[in-house]
């Protein structure tokens, strides 16, 4: 339920057999940051981001073809409650190779290998008490700074295939992944999947 607004431009263009797009974005969260909800004691703000994409396709000869795509973020969390500053650098991507009419008029096989966004450094600084005074009866506060990059990092392989039959289209996945989530400790997620669909 968190609000969030967006603003953004792209450009795409093509030459010969290549095709590219480029995007910048501005996101701005108003009770987030990066989709994520902190606790009312860390001030419940908000999280500003500047976003950049890239995309890059090219068509090849008897129906190949391989695409590539990156994502790059900064965000800042607004500084309220106990954060005090931060900065998170995140990125994803992901590389496709496919192929049409492979045994079939058709049909369409296709191979992904993606990492979804993950904060790769940063973290934000906190205002926290780090000592007491009994004397005083007072608390001393310090800036701690906490890396919010995960050690883990989700890796996924995807395949699938997809051909026309009896009117409709039977499609094939099987995916494995690394690190779901990117929980270093999580183990890998594999499984497959089959599925008829058709039109009315």
């Amino acid at each position: 339920d968190s609000r969030y607004h967006r603003l953004g431009a792209a450009w795409d263009g093509r030459v010969g057999p290549l095709r590219a797009a480029l995007g910048a974005s501005w996101l701005r969260e108003s009770d987030s940051l990066l989709g994520a909800r902190l606790g009312p004691v860390f001030g419940a703000g908000g999280a500003t981001s500047l976003v950049g994409d890239a995309t890059l396709t090219l068509a090849m000869r008897d129906d190949w073809q391989i695409s590539a795509a990156w994502r790059q973020m900064r965000t800042r969390p607004d500084r309220a409650g106990l954060i005090e500053s931060g900065a998170l650098w995140s990125n994803a991507f992901s590389f496709d190779i496919a192929k049409a009419r492979l045994f079939r008029t058709d049909d369409h096989a296709a191979l992904r290998v993606a990492q979804p966004l993950r904060v790769a450094r940063g973290g934000i600084g906190l205002t926290l008490p780090v000592g007491y005074d009994y004397d005083t009866a007072t608390a001393e506060f310090g800036r701690r700074t906490y890396n919010l990059a995960p050690t883990g990092r989700e890796l996924g392989v995807e395949a699938s295939y997809a051909l026309s039959l009896f009117g409709g289209d039977l499609i094939a996945n099987t995916w494995w992944r690394q690190d779901p989530g990117h929980i270093a400790a999580m183990p890998d997620d594999k499984g497959a999947a089959l599925r008829f669909t058709m039109g009315f």
